[in-house]
């Protein structure tokens, strides 16, 4: 159905935004010229850290959790090291992005709760399959800003996403009909805007704007990111179940492994990437570090 003009202008309202954001590129841009494999990482990381006072505090906060335990950390390259490079690297580019979009609603929450599942999800999904020949922060990155464009529809259009939070939608599929129900449109396209011009490796930016096609859609997808697509979107479906069930809430491993294939429903067997009894395998895992990250950059989980 084509867009009315009053969707089309609400599009390039959202659009406009894009150019006031200028926090992220410069924050994303310095690491990723970094190479994180390399010796010189950690100083380099170091001098990034102690450039930005408030993250400094940040890293010496999740240095010292009690998540992470082991004795007091007082300085910044100790807590470098208890952190390591990568996952330092990994809460810049959160805090970096929640610093642009501040979280004030419950959905707002919700959202940034999922970003960061998704992104722990991709990434450990990246190291379980190793043959797919992708980079585990490549990944990272993919899970974090795959659903950016809500973010921008949460800024411009509060009550439309009020109705969608109403909407209490189980997975991606009905996340996408609910908004083109709602707004008009769906989020993908914006996200690639945004990505698109904070310079962001090309393959995230594309993945984020086919990152809703299923199915016989799937041919649309090109070649060349249908890997980092399938895996993102088995991320993206995982976090849709942990935000309705935490890995901790369940009364058997039946109960669990149902809710996981209940999640996945959008994608056919032949399109996933590890099987259930891995997934299983991992949940604990990707809730709890999701739990600390949020922690760190200050994002409550609902109760």
């Amino acid at each position: 159905m084509p867009l009315t003009e009053l969707q089309r202008r609400t599009i390039a309202s959202l659009e406009s935004r894009i150019e006031r954001i200028a926090l992220l590129p410069a924050v994303v841009g310095r690491l990723a010229a970094l190479d994180l494999d390399s010796g010189n990482a950690t100083d380099e990381i170091d001098a990034l850290v102690r450039s930005d006072p408030p993250l400094a505090l940040r890293l010496m906060r999740l240095a010292n959790s009690s998540l992470v335990g082991g004795r007091v950390i007082d300085t910044i390259p100790e807590a470098i090291l208890r952190v390591g490079s990568r996952g330092l690297a990994n809460m810049i580019l959160a805090l970096s992005v929640v610093e642009v979009f501040v979280p004030h609603t419950r959905g707002q929450r919700n959202l940034w709760i999922h970003s960061i599942q998704t992104a722990l999800a991709a990434r450990r999904l990246a190291t379980l399959r190793p043959d797919m020949g992708l980079g585990l922060e490549e990944c990272f990155l993919a899970g974090l800003l795959h659903d950016i464009g809500r973010f921008l529809i949460f800024e411009n259009l509060p009550q439309e996403m009020a109705q969608l939070d109403e909407a209490d939608v189980a997975s991606p599929l009905e996340l996408v009909a609910a908004e083109l129900q709602v707004c008009g449109f769906d989020h993908a396209t914006l996200g690639y805007e945004v990505c698109s011009r904070w310079n962001l490796p090309e393959s995230v930016c594309e993945m984020i704007r086919v990152h809703h096609l299923y199915g016989q859609e799937r041919s649309q997808i090109p070649p060349e990111v249908l890997a980092i697509v399938r895996l993102v979107q088995e991320a993206d479906c995982l976090s849709f179940g942990l935000l309705r069930h935490s890995a901790t809430a369940f009364h058997s491993d039946v109960d669990r492994d149902r809710a996981i294939e209940a999640s996945l429903r959008p994608l056919a067997a032949s399109e996933r990437v590890v099987s259930t009894p891995i997934l299983a395998q991992e949940l604990i895992g990707v809730d709890h570090d999701a739990r600390m990250a949020a922690t760190v950059i200050n994002i409550a989980y609902s109760k």
